[in-house]
C-alpha cells in the first residue's frame, strides 16, 4: 500500500547509521545538545535520535538544514571510498558478512 511504502522508506540502511553518527559526531563535538540542533533545524529532538541513530532516513534538504546548524558541509557526513566498506550496523559496530 502507498501508507507501508512512504513508512518503510524512511528506514534507514547502514549508510544511513553511517550518515548518523557522523551527524552525532559533530553535533557533540561543538557541545551541541539534540534539542539545540533540533530547534535550529525545525524537528523535534526524537527525530533528531532518529536521525542520528540510522533509524529514520534524512531527505537531502534536511542534510542540507542539518549540515549549517553545524558548520559544515553536507559531504562531511559521507564515507569517502566505498561505502561498503564503510557500513556499520544500527548500534554502531561494523556489518560483517551474513549481516
Amino acid at each position: 500500500s502507498v501508507t507501508m511504502r512512504r513508512w518503510t522508506s524512511r528506514l534507514g540502511t547502514p549508510v544511513d547509521t553511517w550518515v548518523g553518527s557522523r551527524i552525532a559526531s559533530r553535533r557533540q563535538a561543538l557541545g551541541m545538545s539534540q534539542t539545540l540542533l533540533a530547534d535550529r533545524v525545525g524537528v523535534s529532538f526524537q527525530q533528531i535520535q532518529k536521525y542520528e541513530t540510522g533509524v529514520n532516513r534524512i531527505s537531502a534538504s534536511r542534510l542540507h538544514q542539518i549540515a549549517l546548524a553545524l558548520g559544515v558541509d553536507a559531504g562531511s557526513f559521507f564515507p569517502v571510498g566505498d561505502p561498503a566498506a564503510a557500513a556499520v550496523t544500527r548500534d554502531g559496530g561494523p556489518v560483517t558478512p551474513g549481516q
